[in-house]
């Protein structure tokens, strides 16, 4: 009888360590996803709403100043932030096609997604955000990149 109570306590303990483990995952990852997505409302305040709006998504933004001065800032907040690999801006064309307005990369880099370039691999979480206007820190998801965990706003 002892080692029948013995091993129900064991087992009790065991459970017990583990459910407190997860619940520990559970609110760091939490909370360093509502970090990112903090990080990324600040990025998203700080650039220039009428720039935004000025590009049309298309290989014709690469020589617009306004695609040149948020190119520039994203790359100074990627640069600031040795976490971030990547911060790009998308957008969504009609018929649910989603694609890159202007990045964090070098122009020329391999890395880089140029201008109007179509993000086809896109997650189909992301596409949520279009549809729902809600922030989300989504991920990981795994694109020809590599694997991320995406803020987005």
């Amino acid at each position: 009888m002892k080692k029948y109570i013995l091993v129900i306590a064991l087992f009790s303990l065991i459970f017990a360590g583990a459910l407190f483990s997860w619940q520990t995952v559970s609110l760091a990852d939490r909370g360093l996803r509502d970090d990112l997505l903090l990080k990324t409302r600040m990025v998203a305040h700080a650039l220039d709403l009428r720039q935004i709006k000025a590009l049309t998504g298309t290989k014709a933004d690469l020589n617009s100043p306004d695609y040149i001065r948020l190119k520039e800032q994203l790359t100074a907040v990627r640069a600031a932030n040795p976490h971030c690999r990547f911060i790009y801006l998308i957008g969504r064309r009609a018929g649910d096609t989603v694609f890159f307005f202007v990045d964090s990369e070098p122009a020329g880099s391999k890395d880089e997604s140029p201008a109007g370039q179509i993000y086809e691999d896109v997650p189909y979480r992301y596409r949520l955000v279009f549809h729902t206007g809600i922030a989300a820190a989504e991920g990981p998801a795994t694109d020809r990149w590599g694997t991320w965990i995406t803020g987005l706003i």
